[in-house]
């Protein structure tokens, strides 16, 4: 009979605990591993994504800025100075950025932007409540004329408009209970009616 008391684990019991708490350790040291193996390949991926792009960017503004530059000449020729200038002062700013992305790494630019960032904190979020904004306005106006559209895929299989009716007028008598408001009838009396 064994005389080990109940509440100190018996030899067997610990070698078997011992071994599925290394087996956990290893589990758990090899996701470990593979996190990070695949948070660094991430990294390099974005990393590299940020470098062609913006070296896409750069060129394209440069480009741009040359084709304003010869806009300004167009100008000159026809007499219209000031124009002229402002384009040409535009495409020097244009070039300047053109030339910062196509030479800047992706640690740079990131850089830049956290700096920036944290002396104008008020232009990042300005900014981001205006991209919001316009965001929100697109998608709501899509939506909505996504719906409207006469003769909807909706509307042909039920026979229903998928918007509700527009809120009835104030009767000429000025009381809302000589109006109906809310129709109760079953849908399908509604169409026939």
């Amino acid at each position: 009979m064994d005389t080990a008391p109940l509440d100190q684990p018996r030899p067997a019991e610990e070698g078997i605990v011992t071994t599925i708490q290394t087996k956990a350790r290893d589990v758990t040291e090899q996701a470990q591993e593979k996190a990070e193996e695949v948070g660094r390949k991430t990294s390099l991926q974005v990393r590299d994504q940020v470098d062609r792009r913006s070296t896409d960017a750069g060129e394209q503004m440069s480009s741009i800025a040359q084709a304003m530059r010869r806009s300004a000449e167009e100008l000159r020729g026809q007499g219209n100075e000031t124009p002229a200038r402002f384009v040409d002062q535009a495409s020097r700013k244009l070039e300047i950025v053109g030339a910062y992305l196509t030479s800047s790494d992706s640690d740079t630019i990131l850089r830049d932007v956290e700096d920036f960032a944290r002396r104008q904190p008020a232009v990042i979020a300005g900014g981001a409540a205006i991209v919001g904004f316009a965001l929100a306005r697109f998608l709501g106006a899509s939506s909505r004329r996504r719906f409207q559209r006469p003769g909807s895929e909706f509307e042909r299989a039920t026979g229903l408009s998928p918007l509700p009716p527009a809120r009835p007028e104030a009767p000429s008598s000025g009381r809302w209970e000589d109006q109906d408001v809310l129709d109760l009838r079953d849908p399908a009396e509604q169409v026939r009616s």
